[in-house]
């Protein structure tokens, strides 16, 4: 019972900062969510009893896919009972093992932005990461989610890269950031064989995912409308990890090597300071 409470206060850790349920000033002196402050505060899972029959019989719950139901509240947040019912093999290529079928919970939650600061959430996602990290990415200037992997790789963290090729280009804030997870020896590959390697994925210690239109960049956070979803639950994390090692396998290692070259002041300034 001790180990099983020390692995649920593990998970727990990565959804840590939305539970302190706080709010901090936004930049121009509006009340802005700050991560994922408050998105579960006071919720606690409890299996649906039977799924809904009609979605109007569930106000702020909507059928999602089959075997799946979700409960909307009115606050930026969800909790999600995930019934895995039985997935389409088609969704892993024949010759990989399709993740394992059969009931799964899942602990959900979004982030909208510009009404939150989601990059304070991904990055105190990737700051509770205990064993890996894996990242697939189209943009990445954002100095903040840089910071947490390069943090998290200086513990100990094993980390590791797939980056889109246009973040391989000379010059920019995105060469700069490519440069930088190089610098610090993060093991980086180069998803070239697309046209555009456009995933924005962090899947962190076999069991929590990060998505959403969401790209890892300045202009993200300050200037798009944007959203994030935080989705804990081991059953889609192997997906995502399948889907993860399918496109290294395919994908050549970065041309930036570890060294002199980019380093944060030239991320930071290239990528507008955030």
């Amino acid at each position: 019972m001790r180990h099983a409470a020390a692995g649920q206060r593990q998970q727990d850790a990565h959804l840590g900062p939305v539970r302190r349920n706080h709010v901090m000033r936004g930049r121009q002196g509006h009340g802005r969510e700050s991560g994922l402050g408050g998105l579960l505060h006071g919720h606690t899972l409890t299996p649906l009893d039977r799924p809904p029959q009609r979605c109007e019989e569930y106000p702020g719950r909507h059928e999602a896919w089959p075997g799946v139901w979700m409960r909307l509240p009115r606050v930026v947040s969800l909790i999600v009972i995930v019934a895995v019912a039985r997935l389409s093999p088609a969704v892993a290529a024949d010759h990989l093992q399709t993740p394992p079928h059969g009931p799964a919970e899942a602990r959900v939650s979004v982030c909208f932005v510009p009404e939150q600061e989601c990059d304070t959430g991904v990055a105190e996602a990737i700051a509770a990461a205990a064993h890996t990290i894996r990242v697939q990415a189209y943009g990445f200037t954002s100095r903040v989610i840089l910071r947490a992997l390069v943090a998290a790789w200086g513990r100990g963290v094993d980390v590791q890269v797939i980056l889109d090729k246009s973040d391989e280009r000379d010059h920019g804030s995105r060469a700069a950031a490519a440069r930088f997870t190089a610098d610090a020896g993060i093991p980086t590959w180069i998803d070239d064989k697309v046209a555009i390697a456009h995933n924005k994925v962090i899947i962190i210690d076999g069991h929590l995912v990060i998505g959403g239109s969401y790209n890892y960049t300045a202009a993200a956070e300050r200037r798009n409308a944007e959203n994030v979803t935080f989705i804990d639950a081991p059953v889609v994390a192997d997906f995502y990890l399948v889907n993860w090692e399918t496109r290294k396998a395919v994908s050549r290692p970065s041309r930036f090597e570890a060294g002199p070259g980019a380093d944060e002041a030239h991320v930071v300034a290239s990528a507008g300071g955030r």
